[in-house]
């Protein structure tokens, strides 16, 4: 195993995280600071989709021709200058031009730390691995909004929050400027990693982690300008958003130590379903509920991560790129029409979206499973 790159992704999952995470409690400030509309503040997040998109293609051929630790500082750098242009900017052009610019460094460091963790660690650990990279988002979700919160009391506003958010990416990349090149891991089945991915099943597999990340985020990034319409205080909020990624974090550590017979699409059904049933009862029933989704949705992605690793060896940079693209698609997708559902309804009745998202990965998991090889590594 190669140490270094190991920690050199988990320590960029979780700057990114951070970053990422502390939109939605600034969220409320963007738009009252700009006088923006839902459907205008909803860019801050779909240009940034947009963004990662083209980021997690283009990282696709940089890692052909550059070093890991190499792409890893230019899109630290990116990340960092998109962060720094949405805290300067002066009305919505600004802001969008700094989220893509984020977005950009989020999709290509999201590429990157996977192919770390695919390059540095062998095929036996790889899915231990996976669990314990994403849980490093947890953490970082359940910690932004407490910065925020935490700076507000101190007198920062939103501006001077992402001013210093924006130093996090370069006291990575200090951390890291020693850091060596992983080794291609071995793979486990040489005849497997030689095998072409399927393209029918690997754009199944792609679609279903895609739908699963719109409906996360539909949750995450609403979840405290909802509970303040519902009444609660501005504190309360960002608590209620930190459950939601305490939560989150739990099960993502229970999924790297509790050991499980279960296949990977079992636990990936287990995961929608169950979070589909609580997403319906925190919009019906009481909104406590949204903030326990974040338990049941905890093992999703990393799973799918793993499920990329297993099923499609030979092949690990092109499908998760694709897959990453896929996702940043559906959440701009999403994050528009969330914002217009909101002007045109309420965001209340817009959040129905989440449920709806997540009953679509429940039948595309069954869907990418027509097809797939015979048992191999692929279980928890």
């Amino acid at each position: 195993m190669h140490g270094s790159s190991v920690a050199a992704a988990f320590g960029c999952l979780f700057v990114i995280g951070l970053l990422d995470n502390a939109r939605a409690p600034l969220f409320p400030d963007v738009l009252s600071g700009l006088t923006l509309s839902d459907a205008e503040g909803a860019w801050l997040f779909a240009a940034a989709s947009a963004g990662g998109g083209v980021g997690s293609l283009l990282t696709r051929l940089v890692l052909a021709r550059a070093r890991p630790r190499q792409a890893m500082w230019g899109g630290l750098l990116v990340a960092a200058a998109g962060v720094h242009v949405m805290g300067t900017s002066r009305g919505l052009p600004g802001l969008v031009v700094g989220s893509a610019l984020f977005g950009v460094a989020f999709g290509a460091l999201s590429l990157i730390q996977g192919a770390l963790i695919q390059r540095g660690v062998p095929p036996a650990a790889q899915r231990r691995a996976f669990s314990g990279l994403h849980s490093m988002y947890g953490a970082a979700s359940l910690l932004a909004p407490l910065l925020v919160a935490a700076g507000g009391r101190l007198g920062l506003d939103w501006r001077g929050a992402l001013q210093l958010l924006a130093c996090a990416p370069l006291a990575l990349l200090a951390l890291t400027a020693r850091l060596g090149d992983p080794p291609l891991a071995p793979a486990a089945d040489p005849a497997r990693a030689a095998a072409p991915a399927p393209p029918g099943r690997a754009l199944l597999v792609c679609l279903m982690a895609a739908v699963y990340v719109a409906a996360e985020l539909s949750v995450s990034t609403r979840l405290p300008l909802h509970l303040q319409r519902l009444g609660w205080s501005p504190d309360q909020a960002a608590l209620g958003l930190s459950a939601f990624f305490a939560c989150l974090l739990l099960g993502r550590v229970l999924l790297g130590v509790v050991r499980t017979t279960r296949t990977h699409r079992e636990v990936l059904a287990a995961s929608a379903g169950a979070s589909f049933l609580l997403a319906g009862l925190g919009l019906a029933a009481h909104p406590t509920f949204l903030c326990l989704t974040g338990l049941t949705m905890a093992p999703f992605f990393p799973t799918a991560s793993a499920l990329v690793a297993d099923e499609f060896p030979g092949a690990f940079d092109r499908v998760m790129s694709t897959l990453l693209a896929l996702v940043c698609v559906c959440v701009m997708l999403t994050h528009a029409g969330l914002g217009a559902l909101s002007d045109a309804f309420e965001l209340r009745r817009a959040l129905w979206l989440a449920p709806a998202l997540l009953l679509v990965t429940l039948g595309l998991v069954g869907a990418s499973a027509a097809g797939r090889p015979g048992p191999g590594p692929g279980r928890l």
